[in-house]
């Protein structure tokens, strides 16, 4: 475990990634953020394909190549979620596809007992892009 503004070259060549927060609460994120093409991400928005959403009352969580060390993978806020868990263990690995978006019943911060919900997911192709769609125009 490394705290952000700790993580050199070298492990990023060495490792995979697993990050939580956004780009304004972790240094990596917003590097990795200021290069990558198949999501973008800033304080007001996330956007995936044609989907766009307001950052501030939804989390993404997604897993690419990480754009500061293509070779390796960047994991971003995933994990075990327990906002439906049933009392079994068989629940605690999310079932989701490459990219995820959660929104946040109360806005930032609130995972309280209804808690967040998967409102938009895909998956990537090929290229690690977001397949477009019919009608779908670049944000």
């Amino acid at each position: 475990m490394v705290r952000d503004v700790d993580v050199t070259p070298e492990p990023l060549r060495q490792f995979h990634v697993v990050a939580w927060g956004d780009p304004d609460s972790n240094s990596l994120l917003r590097r990795a953020m200021a290069t990558e093409r198949a999501v973008r991400w800033s304080r007001s928005r996330f956007v995936a394909g044609d989907v766009a959403v307001d950052a501030t009352t939804h989390v993404p969580s997604f897993i690419l190549p990480n754009a500061l060390a293509p070779e390796r993978y960047l994991v971003v806020n995933s994990g075990p979620t327990f906002a439906d868990w049933d009392g079994t263990n068989a629940r605690q690995t999310p079932r989701l596809p490459d990219w995820a978006v959660w929104r946040l019943e109360g806005g930032a911060g609130d995972f309280g007992q209804a808690g967040p919900r998967v409102v938009h997911a895909g998956f990537f192709d090929e290229s690690w892009q977001v397949p477009g769609r019919p009608g779908f125009r670049a944000p």
